[in-house]
């Protein structure tokens, strides 16, 4: 057996080297069109316990958003030749470290329409796209990571999940 790792062509608006590939309701590419935010397990900031103290962690954009807290006991202690400066510095990385494993999560699903976009021709598994929702005005820069493809009745459907959804400037 032989295995290669595909990743897919850029076919972003930010690069020039492939065709781009846009996945929007304007653009005439998509039927439907599901974004989904999940935030539930999401934390903006931590308490971060370590041997000689506590140091709180705050990553709200805001004052205004809620405090959703994580608490982190990292075990941490001073190390010979290491200030009280580095330690905190120590415990702060790790407790950004850790608070970055409980992101806000979105989830993107298009019903995408086979007559101005072919799949297989015009994009690809693992391809980086652009996606836009144009009754929210969001767009996403995206790769696709699953593709549903139905025959049936004459009729060809493919329905695409996107991940790795990194927020860029709607146009």
């Amino acid at each position: 057996m032989r295995y290669t790792v595909w990743q897919g062509l850029d076919r972003t608006q930010s690069q020039n080297v492939n065709p781009y590939a846009v996945f929007s309701q304007s653009f005439g590419t998509v039927d439907s069109l599901t974004l989904t935010r999940d935030s539930s397990a999401y934390r903006n900031g931590a308490v971060v316990l370590y041997e000689g103290g506590v140091v709180n962690l705050d990553l709200r954009a805001s004052s205004q958003e809620p405090k959703r807290l994580l608490y982190i006991d990292t075990g941490l202690s001073a190390a010979e030749n290491q200030t009280a400066a580095q330690l905190l510095a120590v415990v702060q990385a790790e407790g950004r470290k850790q608070l970055a494993e409980y992101p806000k999560l979105v989830s993107i699903d298009a019903t995408v329409l086979q007559s101005n976009f072919l799949y297989l021709r015009d994009y690809d598994l693992g391809d980086k796209c652009d996606v836009q929702d144009d009754r929210l005005k969001q767009a996403f820069e995206s790769r696709i990571i699953e593709v549903q493809e139905v025959w049936k009745e004459n009729a060809h459907t493919v329905t695409l999940v996107f991940g790795d959804k990194l927020p860029v400037k709607y146009r």
